[in-house]
């Protein structure tokens, strides 16, 4: 994958449980080592899970060491991908619009072709208006910036970078709004007069619309 997060975040249930795993087992031979009876090893340790970390134990007892890192890190990660995802997703599709990109407008079936075959290893951001499309989640997996929004917003064109954008694909799955949003891209390009040139592809499907 072309980003090291997304790598992270499509192994993130394996990654958090094997944290998790470890912090477990850990923290039940450390209590053992302190002398708990091993019920009271596993419920200690649980409650570990719930930011309760012993006080006092041992210095020597490197089990309860280890075992605060895991349920720690676990924790950590769990925060990360259910409180700062959104974050984070905007940031990376703001790295990438700052280097040299393409900007694919919808995630249809063409634009998934292209996706997949053309510009599989170029940096990309997708501009998606449906936040339900079942294809975001894969994408980003992959390493694609994928903004969500009316793709048609004056807002949502202004966050996109002309210097460094060198394709624009337009393939929203209906003839009239890819040439509608063409127009108003083309029209956005002119306005901000960028130094480098931006090659449009737009898909139009009835021949007389061509």
């Amino acid at each position: 994958t072309k980003n090291k997060f997304y790598f992270i975040e499509k192994y993130k249930i394996l990654v958090t449980g094997i944290f998790a795993f470890f912090g477990f087992v850990f923290g039940i031979f450390g209590f053992l080592y302190e002398g708990n009876h091993l019920f009271i090893s596993i419920t200690n340790t649980l409650s570990m899970f719930a930011f309760n970390f012993p006080d006092s134990y041992d210095k020597s007892n490197l089990f309860l060491l280890l075992s605060a890192i895991c349920v720690a890190i676990t924790i950590f990660f769990t925060a990360l991908f259910t409180f700062f995802q959104e974050f984070i997703n905007k940031y990376i599709a703001k790295k990438i619009i700052e280097g040299n990109h393409i900007a694919v407008f919808g995630l249809g079936e063409i634009n998934r072709g292209f996706l997949n075959s053309d510009f599989k290893d170029e940096m990309a951001v997708i501009i998606e208006a449906n936040a339900n499309n079942t294809y975001i989640s894969e994408y980003r997996q992959k390493g694609f910036g994928v903004i969500l929004g009316d793709v048609l917003s004056s807002k949502q064109l202004e966050l996109l970078n002309y210097e460094t954008m060198q394709h624009a694909i337009i393939a929203l799955g209906n003839d009239r709004l890819n040439i509608k949003l063409a127009i108003k891209l083309i029209e956005t390009i002119k306005e901000k007069k960028p130094s480098t040139p931006t090659r449009l592809i737009v898909h139009i499907s009835n021949s007389e619309l061509k």
